[in-house]
């Protein structure tokens, strides 16, 4: 999860821009990146407080960050919706490309076809996805 495509600038990145550059620059197998445009419009946690016990985990945790009940933007929720189920039919990959870290920490896409770095987009509605991640969300933890 990092990035903002085709190019932007979003909080990972500009936490430490060099890091980020040395890993796009150097890492030598193909990257997927889930940038601030996937997960900024998934706003999710708002069912954990309709459907689920006070003692759910997960509702407590959105409950301290938050600082009450709510949803927020659900970045490293896409990334590994993603990392666990793959593209599915929840998104499609733009291919063949390069990120560029500037020392601004603004991420650009160029086309480079060798290069092997990808970025996620939609495949269908945001609320698909939102829906798919509330449900995993709600589930009671196994004991």
């Amino acid at each position: 999860m990092a990035g903002h495509f085709p190019s932007g600038i979003e909080w990972n990145v500009q936490m430490h821009a060099h890091s980020a550059q040395t890993v796009v620059q150097k890492w030598q197998t193909p990257i997927m990146f889930a940038g601030f445009e996937v997960g900024s419009p998934i706003l999710t946690g708002a069912r954990l407080f309709t459907d689920t016990p006070e003692t759910n985990p997960v509702r407590k945790a959105y409950s301290l960050y938050l600082r009450s009940e709510g949803s927020r933007s659900s970045w490293d929720l896409t990334a590994v919706l993603y990392a666990v189920r793959g593209i599915s039919s929840l998104w499609k990959s733009q291919g063949g490309g390069n990120v560029i870290i500037t020392d601004a920490a603004e991420s650009i896409w160029k086309e480079a076809p060798e290069k092997g770095h990808f970025y996620l987009q939609f495949n269908t509605d945001p609320t698909v996805i939102l829906e798919t991640l509330e449900e995993l969300l709600i589930q009671p933890p196994k004991s």
